[in-house]
């Protein structure tokens, strides 16, 4: 018998299909079209799962937190790069760390992730290690503010970028609506 003998290769293979599928289904290889945003626009932003304390954040509760300012460029897998832009939010890590992550054994954070989803259905996926224990972690964060100014209708009320990857496009999540914490096995 293998290392993953039994029904723990298929608890691993459900878990990823769970996570991986829907990043491929057509509404979320890209965000919705700039017609009729309207629908999308987020105010608020739910944390949901497996946390003790759900919460409901608009941005002036996102205010509240520590505030993060950071000058970066957008690149994109096409190769595109966005000129400077100034972005202020708080870090996702801040935000889970309120909500407090339900674990029952020191070890579960392993099997931790973070869905992070837009009204368009979009999403991108963190595991704990990528956000607490690694300084890619820091630079993931919940925008409200670009250039000095609230985000427009394009971008939402509220976004997520993750600011430290290679090309920061990808899990750029604009509309941003709701962070799902997951633990992927048992």
């Amino acid at each position: 018998m293998g290392i993953l003998a039994g029904g723990h290769m298929k608890k691993i293979y459900l878990a990823l299909c769970c996570v991986i599928l829907p990043c491929f289904s057509p509404l979320t290889l890209a965000h919705a079209p700039t017609e009729n945003i309207q629908q999308y626009i987020s105010t608020e932003l739910k944390i949901v799962g497996q946390v003790k304390q759900a919460l409901t954040l608009d941005v002036n509760a996102l205010s509240q937190y520590p505030q993060v300012i950071q000058n970066m460029q957008i690149s994109k897998k096409n190769g595109e790069i966005s000129e400077l832009i100034q972005y202020q939010g708080v870090r996702l890590t801040d935000v889970l760390n309120a909500a407090d992550i339900m674990t029952t054994h020191h070890n579960d954070v392993k099997k931790i992730i973070v869905i992070a989803s837009a009204k368009d259905d979009y999403q991108v996926v963190f595991s704990w290690n990528e956000l607490f224990n690694s300084p890619n972690g820091e630079g993931v964060i919940v925008i409200y503010q670009q250039d000095g100014h609230m985000l427009d209708d394009k971008t939402g009320r509220i976004a997520l970028i993750s600011s430290r990857d290679k090309l920061t496009g990808p899990r750029f999540v604009k509309w941003l609506d709701e962070i799902r914490v997951v633990q992927i096995s048992n």
